[in-house]
């Protein structure tokens, strides 16, 4: 029998009989009543079932029939629909779970008595999206939550919902916003004086800056965390907030101070008994005595870890594990037993089954054989790790331009359906037009007056439509005209950095086939130079097509023309290089008022236009 059956005879049973759950109060009453009363009951009930989602869903279904039997569509449904939603996210089916929530909004609406629920509906869905990778759809939620929070007096459900957009901004990158929104949680958490959620919008904004590169801040905000849980006696999480300050210090290459804080968290952790968490912090502090050279804890250590990831099963984790007993064994000397820690590091990956986790093995073999003086084993690992990388890299540009295309997508069928509402309620005006004219040539000269009145009136009323309809019109075309101007653009300018990269693999083949892989060290600083200028094109580019699809004003600043120069000079470089051209810049420190992003397109497209149509010649 299928999930569905078994679930549709469950409710069958349950409508008749009382359900078989904990026998307490709560229960009793729910047995007994009837009506809107045992669905209220039973909303409470399954409050306490977040541990038990299967059961939690099959109530919430109960409840589901008997409300539409007593009342169709009210408040009190969607609760129940949001309950169904909740059961589905808990048992880890997200998309059941949002189209659920989607239901729950649907009849939901705007109500003013539910501005409450409304909000926290979505910032669900909005957290949902996120999880998915629907970004844009998890922003719109978002951001609609915090704007139905800000009038109202619940400060908890306003910081909750900014520090979810924060987070959604985090994963995209932009690190400003997110430092902007997790400051404000934690102005607002300072206004309550609740201390843990203080001290955890603190921890919050020391991730950004650490993730950032300013790892002194980042560790001063992880530090006063710690000093706002240590007032509250709060040692939940002391182990998460010692480990981070662990991997700061190991960022910054303080491996001593590393193994102080990692040491403090296993502590900890080990009273717990979290064994993934007591793996991972052993993993940290291998990792910090191996960068020190020793060799004695780093393999004890790793081997600990080792032991706990096996036990959890966890390939991903073992696949560093493995890795960095090969860098230990290969820094002793033992290149055998090195080899076989990274042979082992790339089965654990493959079990995996994740890219990242692949390259990271591939990673290890090449640099391994690179220095065993195996060129040929050496390339082949290499290839792998360069596609795997790429791979990786092209996943996330791909989401970045579909996201991009289904926004401009959604965006022109929206307009097109304004257009075509447009056309019909001209028409319908039309029609109701001749209908009137023709009552008022019976009613005669006694109401002839009226009839041009009126006739005045809708006159005017046609034209404003007409006239907004040529607004749909014009916004079509600007949409298509965009799409163009966009496609072209991609087209110009990524087709250069691409060229950059076919040149690069060429260089790599020849010293490989000829056996002087250590030639390939210089070229490394090069390809890693001219992935993050192909990166800043590609984030430049993104940012000013949402500028223009969002129909937002240019943001004109002030900036100095020289290094707008020097910034995309230093871009072209292997460009002019290669065709021997001399690229000569004469400016002082002059600044314009203009939109950055657009300036640094039109820049980049002269300077590219230059270079194409130059060769073994000067360019000023």
């Amino acid at each position: 029998m299928s999930r569905k059956a078994c679930l549709s005879a469950l409710l069958i049973l349950l409508s008749g009989i009382a359900l078989c759950q904990p026998s307490d109060s709560l229960q009793s009453e729910y047995n007994s009543q009837t009506g809107i009363r045992q669905i209220e009951t039973g909303l409470l009930l399954c409050q306490r079932l977040e541990d038990d989602p299967e059961k939690m869903l099959l109530i919430s279904f109960s409840l589901l029939e008997k409300s539409r039997k007593v009342k169709p569509e009210t408040s009190l449904t969607a609760k129940i629909l949001k309950n169904i939603a909740d059961a589905y996210i808990l048992n880890d089916s997200i998309e059941k779970g949002i189209e659920y929530l989607e239901k729950t909004l649907a009849i939901t609406g705007s109500s003013e008595d539910n501005t409450v629920f409304l909000a926290k509906l979505y910032n669900d869905l909005g957290i949902n999206y996120s999880e998915i990778g629907e970004t844009r759809k998890a922003l719109n939620f978002l951001s609609k939550s915090v704007e139905m929070y800000k009038p109202l007096q619940e400060t908890d459900g306003l910081a909750d919902a900014m520090s979810d957009l924060a987070t959604v901004y985090f994963t995209m990158g932009q690190l400003d916003k997110a430092i902007d929104l997790f400051t404000e949680v934690y102005r607002i958490d300072c206004s309550t004086g609740n201390i843990k959620n203080q001290s955890s919008s603190l921890n919050n904004l020391g991730r950004m800056y650490i993730d950032w590169g300013k790892y002194e801040t980042g560790i001063e905000f992880y530090k006063r965390s710690l000093a706002l849980l240590d007032s509250v006696a709060d040692r939940k999480v002391f182990g998460l907030r010692y480990n981070n300050i662990g991997m700061a210090y190991q960022k910054m290459g303080k491996h001593h101070e590393a193994i102080y804080w990692f040491n403090k968290a296993l502590r900890f952790d080990s009273e717990e008994n979290n064994k993934l968490k007591i793996g991972i912090r052993q993993f940290n502090l291998a990792t910090s005595y191996l960068a020190l050279d020793d060799f004695a804890n780093a393999k004890s250590y790793l081997k600990q870890a080792e032991e706990f990831f096996t036990n959890l099963d966890l390939p991903s984790s073992l696949t560093k594990v493995y890795g960095e007993l090969g860098v230990l064994s290969q820094k002793q000397g033992e290149y055998k037993k090195a080899e076989s820690y990274f042979l082992k590091a790339h089965q654990m990956a493959e079990r995996a089954g994740t890219k990242p986790e692949k390259a990271i093995s591939d990673n290890y073999l090449y640099r391994f054989y690179k220095e065993a003086g195996q060129p040929e084993k050496a390339l082949y690992y290499f290839e792998q790790y360069t596609a795997n990388n790429d791979s990786i890299y092209k996943l996330e540009v791909a989401k970045q331009i579909e996201e991009l295309e289904k926004f401009y997508q959604t965006e022109k069928k929206e307009n097109e359906i304004q257009r075509l509402e447009n056309e019909n309620e001209l028409r319908l005006n039309e029609i109701s037009f001749r209908k009137r004219e023709r009552n008022w040539a019976f009613a005669g000269i006694t109401l002839m007056a009226g009839f041009l009145a009126g006739l005045f009136l809708l006159y005017t009323t046609v034209r404003k439509q007409k006239q907004t309809l040529a607004q749909q019109n014009s916004r079509l075309d600007e949409l298509n005209h965009f799409q163009n101007e966009l496609f072209r653009i991609i087209s110009h300018d990524l087709r250069n950095g691409a060229a950059a990269y076919q040149a690069s693999s060429k260089i790599i083949q020849y010293h490989l086939k000829n056996g002087q892989p250590d030639k390939l060290i210089p070229l490394s600083d090069e390809i890693s130079k001219s992935a993050r200028n192909l990166s800043s094109m590609l984030e430049n580019l993104l940012n000013w097509a949402g500028l223009q699809m969002n129909g937002l004003k240019p943001d004109f600043k002030t900036i100095c023309v020289k290094d707008a120069f020097l910034l995309q000079a230093e871009q072209l470089k292997e460009m002019v290089e290669k065709k021997s051209d001399k690229l000569e810049i004469f400016c002082d420190g002059e600044t314009i008022l203009c939109d950055p992003e657009s300036f640094n397109i039109i820049l980049r497209n002269l300077l590219c236009n230059a270079v194409k149509f130059t060769s073994n010649g000067l360019i000023v």
